[in-house]
């Protein structure tokens, strides 16, 4: 009978060390999910404020073409037709490069949008997976609650009885242990699950 109980508590302790390590794997993995939407985020605001000061500067380069071309038009063409035709060449040039920037600034854009609903999505799939165990070690702790409390009910009866089972006194305390760390050991899982929450949380309010 001793021999099971350790073979019980043997199976108990690797498979709350099982849990612990799963939590502590989705906590860092969750950390590196908000990590990284950050990131993607901050990339995503830098390339749109540098997209809106291009397409102003364009709409400025595009305003200004359109003045000098008027300018060098064959009605107007004086001695400064020489300089406004660099002018010219200049700011198409200028244009050019701008547009060329603008173009590159939406691509980082489109790229950290996609970097960061990539974050979002692994962040709901690591959430489901945290909301799950919690609930199956919610579950676990109630069983275990259970169990400890018909156990408990069992000790009192044969202590009742003036030392009629001796043995099974003795089993059911080792029983009663076994659950109380049991849920112990659970609860503070849980406990560092709520704390994972608390990060679900921020990350959810960054979305």
């Amino acid at each position: 009978m001793r021999e099971n109980l350790e073979l019980s508590n043997a199976s108990s302790g690797q498979q709350l060390q099982s849990d612990a390590n799963a939590r502590k794997e989705l906590q860092n993995t969750l950390e590196a999910v908000a990590a990284r939407e950050a990131a993607a985020k901050r990339a995503l605001d830098e390339a749109a404020r540098e997209k809106a000061a291009q397409n102003l500067r364009i709409r400025d380069l595009e305003a200004n073409l359109q003045q000098v071309v008027h300018a060098t038009s064959p009605k107007k063409r004086g001695r400064a037709s020489s300089l406004s035709g660099i002018h010219l060449a200049s700011l198409e040039r200028e244009l050019a490069e701008t547009r060329e920037a603008a173009a590159r600034s939406e691509a980082v854009a489109a790229k950290a949008e996609k970097s960061a609903s990539q974050a979002r999505m692994d962040a709901v799939r690591i959430e489901n997976d945290a909301v799950a165990m919690e609930r199956r070690l919610r579950a676990e702790v109630q069983e275990a609650r259970e169990r400890a409390a018909e156990q408990t009910e069992e000790l009192e009866f044969l202590r009742s009885q003036q030392g009629a089972g001796a043995a099974r006194e003795e089993e059911l305390m080792q029983r009663i242990e076994m659950e109380e760390a049991k849920v112990a050991s659970m609860e503070k899982l849980l406990a560092s699950s709520r704390d994972m929450s608390r990060l679900e949380d921020e990350l959810a309010k960054t979305q």
